[in-house]
């Protein structure tokens, strides 16, 4: 598992929770909540967007970023 790797940080902490529940057989689902980190100047903020992804494969790519 990735615990304790990276400093306690609240949205890595929810987007590795949605990873792994996107894992358990759900990537056939064209829309997904995706949880990304948003460079504000200075300010790194998270916010919750609706992306679509048509293969599970994309949607790996896009999280391991």
């Amino acid at each position: 598992s990735e615990e304790g790797q990276k400093p306690a940080d609240g949205c890595l902490e929810q987007r590795r929770r949605k990873r792994n529940r996107e894992a358990k057989g759900q990537n056939n689902k064209q829309t997904k909540p995706v949880i990304v980190k948003i460079r504000e100047g200075a300010a790194e903020t998270c916010k919750q967007k609706i992306k679509t992804i048509n293969k599970p494969r994309s949607w790996k790519r896009l999280v391991a970023q």
